[in-house]
């Protein structure tokens, strides 16, 4: 029983890094250069398969961080290809690459629910870190830099037990 807990907090606490460290690239960096030499920066976020290496990524503004997943398998596989067992998500912020493993044995409908729901709809475009605890927690996603309140989705079934 006491496992079973231990994987549905690990889950829930990878979700919501997941979820508010798309955010991370709303700070900019102000020092880089682009490419096209405006000093505007674009930070970018990627979705990885690490069963398959798929990336995909799109650049935005230095205060907003925009998520496209071009030419992404479905996380639940196809008849070419084998299903992803846990789908990484590649987020690159200002401060460096994070690489999450969603664990989609112990939670499918969760990991599913993020990647296609939220991740793959846009959902986390143009949205903030809104609360920031400097023991590590953050939480984000839920407004925009203007701070208006983004519409939240359906819910899933409660997976723990």
């Amino acid at each position: 029983m006491e496992l079973h807990s231990r994987r549905t907090c690990l889950v829930a606490i990878t979700l919501v890094w997941v979820s508010l460290l798309c955010l991370s690239g709303c700070g900019g960096n102000e020092a880089a250069t682009s490419a096209d030499g405006t000093g505007e920066t674009s930070p970018e976020v990627t979705a990885a398969s690490a069963s398959t290496g798929a990336t995909a990524s799109n650049a935005s503004t230095p205060h907003a961080s925009t998520i496209n997943y071009e030419n992404q398998p479905s996380i639940y596989g196809n008849a070419e290809a084998s299903p992803i067992i846990n789908p990484v998500v590649i987020l690159h912020t200002s401060a460096g690459d994070i690489q999450i493993e969603l664990l989609m044995e112990q939670a499918p409908q969760t990991v599913g629910n993020f990647l296609d729901s939220y991740a793959r709809q846009g959902a986390y475009e143009n949205t903030i870190f809104h609360y920031v605890d400097p023991k590590g927690f953050i939480l984000g996603g839920g407004y925009t830099a203007d701070l208006t309140a983004k519409p939240t989705r359906g819910g899933i079934n409660n997976e723990s037990s």
